[in-house]
């Protein structure tokens, strides 16, 4: 499965041209993602928009991308959150030997903050190509959406 290049084209989505669509997809998964407040519906527009779009597959390819990578960081955001919460129990129950609880939540911490930072790198080089029409795959997710929406096109 190899990357994919498309022609200019319009997206059903309020007759836009399809970059402009996608473009602006991955630019407010990207600011939710990272907003407090409402970082939990980041994977909610892409999803619309898979839903909603009807011409395009570069369109869809794009949004079940984008859909599937804030679903896969909200999954692995729920894992570290247990975990930071074992450390903190830990740290209550075990005091001195919490303090190996601290280290841990703070390497955690570390990893996290590097994740977050390589997903915000992934998402805006995707962003750029799309721009230019082309499919970037991310790793993993990338495939996924690539099965499910040439799976369910007649394309």
């Amino acid at each position: 499965m190899e990357d994919r290049e498309y022609g200019i084209h319009l997206s059903s989505i309020g007759n836009l041209e399809a970059k402009v669509v996608v473009l602006a997809m991955y630019i407010i998964a990207m600011l939710t993602t990272f907003s407090s407040k409402i970082a939990f519906c980041a994977w909610l527009v892409p999803f619309i928009v898979f839903l909603i779009e009807k011409d395009s597959m570069f369109v869809k390819f794009h949004s079940m991308q984008c859909f599937l990578l804030n679903i896969t960081i909200k999954v692995i955001g729920i894992i570290i959150s247990i975990l930071f919460g074992g450390a903190g129990i830990a740290v209550y129950l075990l005091g001195v030997v919490g303090a190996l609880a601290v280290g841990f939540s703070a390497i955690l911490m570390i990893i996290v903050f590097l994740v977050s930072i390589a997903i915000l790198v992934c998402e805006l080089i995707v962003a750029i190509k799309a721009y230019k029409y082309e499919e970037k795959k991310l790793p993993i997710v990338g495939n996924w959406a690539e099965r499910i929406v040439y799976k369910e096109s007649t394309y």
